[in-house]
């Protein structure tokens, strides 16, 4: 949700030493992220094998309803007969059905696959606007998922209301989906955002944000070494071990 994307590389390096499983969790990331939309894996070209779960929605990318699990055969089989969500679910419609294939068909055209550099160039020019404004970005840069954070939770409806006036939409976390200290203003990028239209929402974003001193200049001074806003420990030191 923060656009924070997993180190997918390094943890299956630490996965060969220390033989643990891996939960992939594509929410956000399947049908937006990697050259042909296939999430974290094609992002990173690793190898598909190397998770042992996939997980993920189709009420993003694909516009749609529903969600899936995958993995091994064994495991798919054991959640059918013993998942609840399987077992307490009605089938999916089949709008809902051929709406998720004819979306997934789109994505693996050609066309599909420029939407999907497009979006992310948008998100890494989105981002990188606002960082050199002084805003705190939480994730990273080439993830569609942009937070802006606020941490007076008690500004968040001021911006958003007044954004919204200005025919700006985002939307505000606050507690308790995350700490008290840790609100955020989240924007969701699209491969259809003109570069003329997101620099109308920094503009924007900027003029409101200067209302209730929510910039730092010192994030604008030091906006090259900013890469992602959440401070993510390597792990490169733990495979020496």
């Amino acid at each position: 949700m923060d656009g924070s994307i997993l180190r997918l590389p390094e943890l299956l390096r630490l996965k060969a030493i220390f033989k643990f499983y891996i939960y992939l969790e594509e929410a956000h990331s399947f049908g937006a992220m990697g050259p042909n939309g296939d999430g974290i894996v094609d992002y990173f070209n690793c190898d598909p094998s190397g998770v042992d779960i996939y997980m993920g929605t189709f009420s993003k990318s694909l516009w749609a309803a529903g969600g899936y699990m995958a993995g091994s055969r064994q495991l798919v089989q054991h959640l059918r007969e013993n998942g609840y969500a399987h077992l307490h679910a009605t089938a999916m419609p089949p709008p809902i059905a051929q709406q998720i294939i004819s979306a997934i068909e789109s994505l693996m055209s050609e066309d599909g696959k420029s939407r999907l550099a497009r979006l992310k160039s948008n998100s890494a020019y989105f981002k990188g606007e606002l960082i050199k404004r002084g805003f705190f970005v939480y994730g990273d840069l080439d993830s569609p998922s942009a937070c802006v954070a606020c941490p007076n939770m008690g500004k968040i409806g001021f911006i958003l209301r007044e954004l919204r006036n200005r025919g700006v939409l985002a939307t505000g976390v606050s507690h308790p989906a995350v700490g008290t200290t840790e609100g955020r203003l989240r924007f969701c990028m699209s491969a259809a955002h003109s570069k003329e239209s997101l620099d109308y929402v920094v503009t924007q974003l900027t003029q409101v944000a200067d209302l209730v001193y929510l910039r730092d200049s010192k994030i604008a001074e030091n906006s090259a070494k900013i890469i992602f806003g959440k401070k993510i420990h390597e792990m490169s030191s733990y495979l020496q071990l």
